[in-house]
């Protein structure tokens, strides 16, 4: 079984009239699964860094995550696709 961080983020506080969820919702949400929760905005970059802090501060408190994260393959790059020869033109040796 794998060990998780996870984070629940309320973007666009800048935009409190648009909100769909109030904040005492999604941090009792966020409370209830476990979840670290912060509202951030990107526009005026207000909390963005304190998402990254908190994620990666939780990370570190998380028994076996760094080990899991070793021990997991990793995507291998797909080679490069290279185009189908043209049966003739200035690129065919005829």
């Amino acid at each position: 079984m794998y060990s998780s961080a996870k984070l629940t983020t309320s973007f666009c506080i800048n935009q409190e009239s648009e909100r769909k969820v109030t904040k005492e919702e999604a941090s009792a949400y966020a409370k209830a699964k476990g979840y670290l929760f912060v509202e951030c905005s990107a526009k005026t970059r207000e909390n963005v860094e304190k998402c990254f802090q908190d994620l990666s501060g939780k990370i570190l408190q998380v028994p076996n995550l760094a080990e899991q994260a070793k021990n997991t393959s990793k995507p291998q790059p797909k080679p490069p696709q290279t185009a189908p020869p043209k049966p003739d033109g200035c690129c065919t040796i005829q």
